[in-house]
């Protein structure tokens, strides 16, 4: 078989995984969901990925997504926004803090109820980008499959409620 070969299926696995999420993102924009191209394009795919199709998640589109994003989020920085962001430190430190407590107490309730060991439970609960609180978790020793998840479901349960419910409210 010649390389073309061998990278046919994965090729024809991508292809139908990018369609399954332009649809999805159409889909969910004739709905007139919020953020349609994010959720309507995350859900398909999601579920495409547990009827056992598509591709894993290429590292390459990976990081290429994290320039992209980095890229978007760098550009909203001004000389304004640093101002108004250096204004509200007490309140940045506080909810640093805050969070740092409410992930102790999470991941405390996760370990019991879930029955999971404390690193993989705090990485599991923690606030921070899913690939690399999974990346850290297995750095730690914990279980990165678990982590990953919670951070999926985390993701996909924010997203939605979070921009659904303003929305329609």
């Amino acid at each position: 078989m010649t390389d073309a070969g061998k990278r046919a299926p994965s090729l024809a696995r991508t292809a139908l995984t990018v369609a399954v999420a332009g649809v999805g993102g159409a889909l969910a924009a004739a709905l007139r969901i919020p953020l349609p191209w994010v959720l309507g394009s995350m859900f398909a795919v999601a579920a495409l990925r547990l009827s056992g199709h598509g591709v894993p998640q290429p590292m390459a589109w990976r990081r290429g997504a994290q320039i992209v994003i980095g890229t978007a989020l760098g550009l909203t920085f001004t000389r304004e926004v640093v101002a108004q962001v250096a204004a509200l430190w007490p309140w940045l430190i506080g909810g640093a803090a805050f969070a740092v407590a409410v992930t102790m107490l999470a991941s405390r309730a996760m370990q019991r109820l879930a029955s999971v060991d404390a690193p993989t439970a705090i990485y599991a609960v923690a606030v921070g980008a899913s690939a690399e609180m999974a990346l850290q978790a297995q750095r730690a020793g914990a279980d990165p499959a678990l982590v990953a998840s919670a951070h999926a479901v985390h993701i996909l349960l924010v997203v939605s409620l979070f921009s659904t419910v303003p929305h329609w409210s």
